[in-house]
């Protein structure tokens, strides 16, 4: 993050090492030239708030890089909800996708009159489920056109 942008006594998201979105309270923002040449280095001095429980013992402030910091804490755990839900919203769908795939499987194999395998996602079979897909072997759709011609099904050309 800019050190222009972060405010002391501002929350700001910080990621632990875990993953999990922490709030750093910002204290200090301390400026210093590493040269002639006018390069500064900022550190931001602050303490995690889920770190510092008792307000009677003063929290142990740290000293961390603008880099480190994500953004508005508030904005942050908005994101990581959104993005959270999203991610079921698609598991969801994926799980949908592959009970209507097992379905038409299921269908597929009778159609044809022929014994269902256990293994849905196993290669070699004339229809399987892999990769979230329906897939059909050459054997398969040999069955299924065998089984078409067998049923003199009349095709509207």
């Amino acid at each position: 993050m800019q050190t222009a942008k972060i405010k002391i006594d501002g929350v700001y998201a910080l990621k632990r090492g875990g993953g999990e979105l922490v709030r750093f309270m910002v204290k200090e923002i301390v400026t210093r030239r590493t040269s002639n040449d006018g390069q500064a280095e900022n550190q931001i001095v602050g303490f995690v708030v889920e770190d510092h429980t008792d307000d009677s013992v003063k929290p142990d402030l740290l000293k961390l890089s603008p880099s480190v910091l994500i953004g508005p804490y508030a904005e942050q755990t908005e994101l990581v909800k959104r993005q959270q839900e999203e991610r079921a919203a698609a598991e969801a769908r994926a799980t949908e996708q592959l009970r209507a795939h097992l379905a038409d499987r299921e269908m597929l194999y009778r159609f044809v009159g022929e014994a269902m395998p256990a293994e849905a996602d196993k290669y070699g079979q004339m229809f399987y489920v892999r990769y979230n897909k329906l897939e059909t072997s050459r054997e398969g759709v040999q069955a299924l056109i065998d089984k078409i011609r067998s049923s003199r099904l009349r095709v509207v050309a």
